[in-house]
């Protein structure tokens, strides 16, 4: 879904069972879930509803996009969302990832190499 508005008039927003939903330079004024085994990115958008939740064993991927509310990762699921703007250039500091998760990780590595 590409420079779109979503205003939650007929719903909420999201993937379920093994779809992968992309959500670019949009608007969404909704809740916004992942569910299942899917995938749900968010990309250099808004999410403006106080709900993000993924449940199951869901990924999520959110970067450049505004939040108005915490996500929420349940049971096997997991939220990456950066927290700041990707640099579009090489940079030498690290950037800003938070990671929610509804079960216990015994070890993560984030790394990224912008050039």
């Amino acid at each position: 879904m590409l420079n779109s508005l979503c205003d939650g008039s007929g719903g909420y927003i999201g993937s379920f069972n093994e779809s992968t939903l992309i959500i670019g330079h949009s608007m969404i004024k909704t809740q916004v879930s992942a569910r299942d085994q899917s995938v749900l990115l968010g990309l250099f958008s808004s999410f403006t509803d106080m709900k993000i939740n993924a449940d199951e064993s869901a990924i999520m991927l959110i970067a450049n996009t505004l939040r108005l509310a915490d996500q929420r990762a349940h049971s096997k699921a997991a939220i990456i969302a950066s927290c700041g703007t990707v640099p579009m250039h090489k940079i030498e500091r690290c950037l800003p990832v938070s990671i929610t998760a509804g079960c216990t990780a015994t070890a993560l590595f984030v790394s990224s190499n912008w050039s």
